[in-house]
C-alpha cells in the first residue's frame, strides 16, 4: 500500500508537470501512509506541512497550503477505506435486500441470506 500511494503521488506530479527534486512524494506517502489514519484533517496537514522541501519554490506554486489540502484530499479519496453503513461487513451485500442480515446483527449465516432471498 506505501508503494501504491508513492506512484500515485509521483505520477500526479508529473501529470502536472511538476519536478520532484527532493523526493516529497516520498516523504509524504510516509507520512500519510503511517500517521493519516491516527489523526484527523488539521492535525494531519499540519504534520504535513513541517515536511520541508523545494518543491513548491522550483515550480513556482504560490498557494503550499492549498495545494497540500487538495493532494490530502485527494489521497483520503482514493486510500482511505470506505465506511459504508448499509452493506455487510462479511459478504459485501445490502443489508436492507437481506432481512436476515438486519434482523439479528450478531449472526451473519450464508445459509440465512440464500434462504431468504
Amino acid at each position: 500500500m506505501l508503494f501504491t500511494i508513492q506512484a500515485y503521488l509521483e505520477d500526479y506530479l508529473s501529470k502536472r508537470n511538476l519536478v520532484d527534486s527532493d523526493g516529497y512524494a516520498v516523504r509524504l506517502a510516509n507520512l500519510y501512509f503511517y500517521q493519516r489514519s491516527s489523526k484527523d484533517i488539521p492535525q494531519f496537514l499540519r504534520s504535513v506541512r513541517r515536511i520541508k522541501t523545494v518543491l513548491f519554490a522550483n515550480n513556482g506554486i504560490g498557494n503550499r497550503a492549498e495545494f497540500e489540502r487538495s493532494l490530502v484530499r485527494r489521497l483520503d479519496n482514493n486510500f482511505q477505506k470506505k465506511k459504508a453503513a448499509n452493506v455487510s461487513r462479511r459478504y459485501g451485500v445490502r443489508k436492507e435486500n437481506h432481512p436476515a442480515l438486519v434482523e439479528d446483527n450478531d449472526r451473519r449465516l450464508v445459509r440465512g441470506i440464500q434462504t431468504r432471498s
